[in-house]
C-alpha cells in the first residue's frame, strides 16, 4: 500500500508541475507579446522624438569636452547656415563673432567644472551670412567612464536683442528730453493728483526733487489760490479729450510772487486709449508780459511824432519785428502793419526777384553794420520797391537808431524818387532808333507796356493808349503751352536776351506767326530795368513753307500722308519697335472693283470715294497711327505699340482689320448716287527691324492679294501660321459660349509628392475636348475666354468640381488627406466677394479647408498688393492653403512676401529643367531655399523630370514634387490607379 501510494503522489506531482510549467509557458508568451507592443511603442516613440527632435523651433546641439560638435538637429543647422551632415566634429566656436570666443571659452570650462545648468546670450557670425543673437540653455552630463558632454538649446533671439536695445535708447531720450527741457512738464492722474513732473517743474513748486511732488494736489503747492482754476482746466482736457494749448494763466511762486504762465495741457492715454490722466507743459513769460506792457506806452509816445509827418517812415526792432508804420508809408505803398510784420515779410513783397532781394538784405546788413561800427550816420541806399498794387517805386533809404545804439529800435526813412529815376531811364530809351519798319515793344521790369511804335500797331491792330499799363500776354494766342513761355523767360533772365517764332494774336482775334527777339535793358549797377521787343509777322512765309512741307509728304486729294512720308515713319517705327521690344503692324487694303466707278461714274466720283474711305479708315485707327494713300486706290495703315505678345498683338490686330474692313464696306452717298464698294485687306506684323520695310510692304501686299483671290471682302495675314491662329481664335471664341452648355471641359490630375514619394495631392490642369481640335490645354483658351466675363463661369466650374473631387476623397481612408491645387485667374481674385464665393463652395461640399490650396502668381497678388493682402489673410484664417506659384521665373518681389503669407514658394519649372551641377539655376535654386527658411516657408518644385533633379532639390530641403518623373496630368481614373501604386 505504501509503494503504491508513494507512485500516486508522484504522480500527482508530476501533474501538477506539468501544469505549473504550461501556465508559466502562458505567462511567458503573454510576457513576450507585451514587450513586442511596447518595443513597437518604444519605435513610434523614438520616431516622435526625432521629427520633434528635427523640427523644433530651437537648435539642439551637442558638444564634447573638447568643444566640438557631436550631434544637431536640422534647426540648429539652418541657424548656423551649414547643411547638418557637414558640422559633425567642427569645433562650435568658430561660429561665435570673435568678439565673444573668450567669453564663450570661459563659460565652457565653468560649465564642465561646476556641472551646474545655466545659461547665456552670444552673438554669432558664419562666412557673409548675417550676424544673429542666440540664446544658449546648456546642461552638462557626466557618464560614468566616459567624458563629459555639453547639450545646448539654442534660440535666436535677434530680434529680442533689437526690440530691447531700441527701448531702452527710447526711454533714455525721452527722460534726457523731459529732464533737460527748458519748459516745465508736468502729468497728473484723473483726480488731478500728480503723478510725475521734470526737475524745472520741481524748483517752481519748491520741493527738493521730482519725486516729491507725487501724490499731491494744487492745492498743497504754493499755487493754491488757483487751485481750483487749474483743477477746471485739468476736468476740461480729460472729460473732452482734447488738448487745451498756448493759454495764459496766472500762478504763484513759493515766495509768494504772482507771475504769468503760458500754459499747454493734453489728456493722457494708456495702450488701450483710455483716458488716465492729463499731461501739460508751460512756460514763465511774466517778462514777456512786462515787456509788451513798456513797448506800448512808448509806441504811444513815438505815434504822435511820426504820424505827423508826410515822408514814409518804419519802426523796426532789433529782431526784425516792423513795430509801426506811418500812415504816409500806408498810403505810398499800400501795405498795413498785419501785411508785413516782420521785416522777413517785407523783403519778398518788396523785392519779388530773388536775386535782387538778396542783394539788396546784403546792402542793408552791410550798412546797419558799418554805421553800428564806426557810429556814424546810416549810409543812404537808392531801392526799388514794389507796390502792393504791383506798381514799382524808387526810393532813398535811410536809417537811425531812437535807442542808446544800432541794437535798440531803428527808425527807417524811404524818400521817393521814382519820378526823377523815370525821366533818367526816358534819356536812355529815347538814345535807341525807335521807328522802324519792325514791330517794337517797351516794357519795364515787371513786363508793363510803356511804348510802342508805329509797326506795332500795324501789325497787331492795337493803338498805344490800348496796350499801355497792360501785359504782352494780352496778344497770347493759347497755342504755345505753358512751359514754352517759362522756357523763354529762363533764358532771358540768364542770357538777356531770347529769339525765336512765337504766335500771338491780333486785336481782331486772329492767330499769326512772328519772329520776336526780346532784350534786357539794364542800369550801371546791372539791375534789369526795361524790356526791348522787336517782331516781324511772318505769315506769308509761314504759309510757303506749309505748302512746300504738304505738296512733298501729303496727298492732293485725301490730305493724307503719301508713300515718302509713310515709309519715312515706318523707318521710324522699326526702330522704336526694336528699343520697346514690342509689336507693330502693316495693313494694305485695296478697294475692290474701284475701276468700275471710274469706268460708270467718273473720275470725279472716284476721288469722292477715295476722300470717303480715307476718313473712314482714320476714324477706326488711335490718334496715333498712320493711315497713308499708297497710290491710286491702295491705303496703308501703319499701327505701333500694339504689344510685347505676338499672339496678343495678333489679336488686336485682327479685331482693328476687321473693324476697318466692315466700316469699307458700308454704302458710300456719292452726291446723288450710291454705290457699294468692300476692301482686301493683307496684314503683316513687324518686331523690331529684322526686316527691311520694303519688305513689310511687300508682304502686306502679298496678304493683299490672298485676300482677294479667297473672295474679296477679306482680312488675310501674311504669314500663314498667323492666319491659322487667328482662325483657331475666332473659332474657339465662337465656339467657346457652348463650352459649358455641353461639358466639353475636363479636370486632368498631376500627382505631388513628398520627399520620400509619397502622394501629397495634385494639381488640376484645365482641359477643353474640343470636337474638332481634339484636347486643348488650358494656355490655348483661357487668354481667350479671359477678353470676356466667361472666365469667371469657367472658373466657378472649375472651383466646384476641385471641391466635388475632394468630397469623394474625403470618404476613402486612402485619399481623406490629399491635397488639390487649383489656379486662380486674376479676374477671379479680383472679384470683390472671391474670398466668400471659396467659402460657400468649400460649406456647400462639406470640404476640409486645409485640403484645397489655391496657386497665385506673383503679378496677380501685387497688382494690388494691399487688397491681395486681405484676402489672402481671410483664406488663411478659413483654413486654405496658398502657394505662390511659378518663383523665380520673374522679378520676384521679395520685401512682400512676408506680408503675403503664402504657405509655400512653388519654384518656376524652367528653372527646375535648368538645373546642373555649375548651372546659374542651381545657384538660384539655393537661394530662394535660403530664402523660403528665413521666411519659415516650405519649398515646392515643379517639372521634375529627372532622378538628378530630385536629389538636387532634396539636397536643399525641398519638401514636395512635381513632374513627369513621379506622373503626368491625366484623367481621374488613371490618376487614381497611379495612387495604388506609389
Amino acid at each position: 500500500m505504501t509503494a503504491e501510494k508513494d507512485m500516486e503522489n508522484a504522480n500527482r506531482s508530476r501533474d501538477q508541475i506539468l501544469h505549473e510549467l504550461e501556465v508559466h509557458q502562458i505567462e511567458l508568451e503573454m510576457q513576450n507579446e507585451a514587450l513586442r507592443e511596447a518595443q513597437i511603442e518604444l519605435e513610434a516613440s523614438r520616431d516622435r522624438y526625432m521629427d520633434f527632435y528635427d523640427h523644433s523651433p530651437v537648435g539642439f546641439v551637442t558638444l564634447n569636452h573638447d568643444g566640438l560638435i557631436n550631434e544637431i538637429n536640422l534647426t540648429g543647422a539652418a541657424l548656423l547656415s551649414v547643411a547638418r551632415n557637414k558640422l559633425p566634429r567642427r569645433r562650435f566656436s568658430s561660429y561665435i563673432a570673435a568678439e565673444d570666443r573668450d567669453r564663450w571659452y570661459q563659460y565652457f570650462q565653468s560649465l564642465l567644472t561646476s556641472c551646474e545648468n545655466s545659461t547665456c546670450e552670444l552673438l554669432f557670425q558664419h562666412d557673409d551670412k548675417p550676424p544673429f543673437y542666440a540664446q544658449l540653455d546648456c546642461m552638462c552630463l557626466q557618464h560614468a567612464g566616459k567624458d563629459a558632454e555639453v547639450r545646448i538649446v539654442l534660440t535666436d533671439i535677434t530680434e529680442r536683442k533689437k526690440m530691447e536695445a531700441s527701448c531702452a535708447e527710447s526711454r533714455h531720450l525721452l527722460q534726457t528730453i523731459i529732464d533737460t527741457a527748458p519748459v516745465r512738464i508736468f502729468w497728473k492722474d484723473r483726480t488731478s493728483r500728480y503723478l510725475g513732473c521734470n526737475p524745472a517743474f520741481a524748483q517752481d513748486a519748491g520741493v527738493s526733487t521730482a519725486a516729491d511732488i507725487i501724490g499731491k494736489d494744487d492745492g498743497q503747492l504754493s499755487w493754491k489760490a488757483q487751485a481750483e482754476l487749474y483743477r477746471m482746466d485739468d476736468r476740461q482736457v480729460m472729460d473732452s479729450g482734447t488738448p487745451k494749448l498756448l493759454y495764459d494763466e496766472p500762478s504763484t511762486t513759493p515766495e509768494g510772487e504772482s507771475i504769468w504762465l503760458r500754459t499747454s495741457k493734453v489728456p493722457l492715454r494708456n495702450s488701450v486709449d483710455e483716458i488716465i490722466g492729463m499731461l501739460g507743459v508751460y512756460q514763465d513769460i511774466t517778462e514777456l508780459k512786462q515787456a509788451e506792457s513798456m513797448l506800448r506806452v512808448n509806441e504811444a509816445k513815438y505815434r504822435a511824432i511820426i504820424d505827423a509827418t508826410p515822408v514814409p517812415l518804419v519802426m523796426n526792432d532789433a529782431k526784425g519785428n516792423i513795430t509801426y508804420l506811418n500812415q504816409a508809408f500806408i498810403h505810398k505803398f499800400g501795405y498795413t502793419l498785419d501785411e508785413i510784420p516782420t521785416l522777413n515779410d517785407w523783403w519778398p513783397r518788396a523785392y519779388p526777384d530773388p536775386k535782387y532781394r538778396q542783394w539788396v538784405i546784403e546792402s542793408w546788413n552791410r550798412h546797419m553794420s558799418e554805421a553800428i561800427r564806426s557810429n556814424e550816420d546810416f549810409i543812404p541806399l537808392e531801392l526799388n520797391i514794389r507796390c502792393k498794387d504791383g506798381r514799382a517805386r524808387t526810393v532813398m533809404v535811410g536809417a537811425a537808431s531812437l535807442g542808446d545804439g544800432f541794437d535798440n529800435t531803428h527808425l527807417v526813412v524811404l524818400y521817393d524818387i521814382t519820378a526823377r529815376k523815370q525821366a533818367e531811364a526816358d534819356l536812355r530809351i529815347a538814345a535807341a532808333t525807335f521807328e522802324t519798319h519792325d514791330a517794337i515793344l517797351i516794357t519795364d521790369v515787371n513786363s508793363n507796356i510803356i511804348r510802342v511804335n508805329r509797326a506795332f500797331t500795324e501789325i497787331t491792330g492795337y493803338s498805344a493808349a490800348e496796350v499801355l499799363g497792360k501785359n504782352p500776354r494780352i496778344m497770347r494766342s493759347g497755342r504755345q503751352p505753358r512751359a514754352f513761355y517759362i522756357e523763354m523767360w529762363q533764358q532771358l533772365l540768364h542770357n538777356g536776351a531770347w529769339a525765336g517764332e512765337i504766335w500771338d494774336k491780333r486785336k481782331n482775334g486772329e492767330v499769326y506767326p512772328k519772329w520776336m527777339s526780346v532784350t534786357a535793358i539794364k542800369d550801371e549797377q546791372q539791375l534789369t530795368t526795361h524790356y526791348v521787343a522787336i517782331f516781324s509777322d511772318i505769315t506769308a512765309r509761314k504759309r510757303a513753307e506749309e505748302e512746300t512741307h504738304r505738296l512733298a509728304f501729303y496727298d492732293v486729294l485725301t490730305r493724307l500722308p503719301n508713300r515718302r512720308l509713310l515709309l519715312d515713319r515706318l523707318h521710324s517705327a522699326l526702330t522704336a519697335s526694336a528699343r520697346r521690344n514690342d509689336y507693330g503692324a502693316v495693313l494694305f487694303i485695296d478697294m475692290d472693283n474701284f475701276k468700275l466707278i471710274n469706268d460708270t461714274l467718273g473720275h470725279d466720283y472716284g476721288d469722292l470715294l477715295l476722300i470717303e474711305v480715307g476718313a473712314r479708315i482714320k476714324s477706326c485707327v488711335r490718334e496715333m497711327d498712320t493711315v497713308a494713300r499708297f497710290g491710286g486706290d491702295e491705303f496703308v495703315v501703319l499701327l505701333e505699340g500694339i504689344s510685347n505678345m505676338q499672339d496678343h498683338s495678333l489679336r488686336k490686330v485682327a479685331l482693328l482689320a476687321d473693324k476697318i474692313r466692315a466700316a469699307l464696306a458700308l454704302p458710300y452717298k456719292l452726291n446723288e448716287h450710291e454705290h457699294q464698294s468692300s476692301p482686301s485687306i493683307g496684314v503683316t506684323l513687324f518686331h523690331g527691324n529684322e526686316e527691311a520695310l520694303e519688305m513689310l510692304i511687300e508682304h502686306a501686299d502679298k496678304a493683299m492679294y490672298e485676300a482677294k483671290h479667297s473672295g474679296r471682302n477679306a482680312v488675310r495675314f501674311f504669314d500663314p501660321t498667323m492666319q491659322r491662329n487667328v482662325s483657331l481664335h475666332d473659332t474657339l471664341q465662337d465656339d467657346m459660349h457652348q463650352i459649358l452648355a455641353l461639358q466639353q471641359l475636363q479636370l486632368h490630375y498631376q500627382v505631388q509628392v513628398d520627399k520620400n514619394a509619397r502622394p501629397l495631392g495634385a494639381e488640376a490642369f484645365l482641359r477643353w475636348m474640343h470636337p474638332e481640335h481634339g484636347m486643348l490645354l488650358a494656355e490655348q483658351f483661357i487668354p481667350i475666354a479671359e477678353e470676356s466675363a466667361l472666365i469667371i463661369d469657367i472658373d466657378r466650374w472649375v472651383l466646384q468640381t476641385a471641391c466635388q473631387q475632394l468630397a469623394l476623397w474625403s470618404r476613402n481612408d486612402k485619399t481623406v488627406d490629399l491635397t488639390l491645387t487649383i489656379n486662380i485667374s486674376a479676374k477671379q481674385f479680383s472679384q470683390a466677394d472671391f474670398v466668400d464665393k471659396i467659402a460657400e463652395m468649400l460649406n456647400l461640399h462639406q470640404v476640409d479647408p486645409r485640403c484645397l490650396k489655391l496657386e497665385l502668381s506673383e503679378r496677380l497678388v501685387l497688382t494690388d498688393i494691399n487688397r491681395s493682402i486681405e484676402k489672402i489673410y481671410a483664406l488663411k484664417n478659413m483654413g486654405v492653403r496658398l502657394s505662390m506659384d511659378n518663383f523665380g521665373a520673374v522679378f520676384s518681389s521679395l520685401s512682400y512676401l512676408k506680408q503675403l503669407s503664402s504657405d509655400q514658394l512653388k519654384i518656376s519649372q524652367k528653372i527646375v529643367q535648368g538645373i546642373s551641377l555649375e548651372g546659374n539655376d542651381a545657384q538660384l535654386v539655393e537661394t530662394v531655399a535660403n530664402l523660403a527658411r528665413s521666411l519659415d516657408l516650405t519649398i515646392f518644385a515643379e517639372g521634375v523630370e529627372t532622378e538628378a533633379q530630385r536629389i538636387f532639390l532634396k539636397d536643399q530641403d525641398c519638401s514636395a514634387y512635381q513632374g513627369y518623373l513621379f506622373g503626368k496630368p491625366v484623367p481621374i481614373e488613371e490618376f487614381e490607379a497611379l495612387l495604388g501604386k506609389l
